[in-house]
């Protein structure tokens, strides 16, 4: 589950 919180952080700032 927390791996799911470490994914979005990491996303985002691929997004970015």
């Amino acid at each position: 589950m927390c791996s799911l919180s470490h994914f979005g952080l990491l996303s985002a700032f691929l997004q970015f």
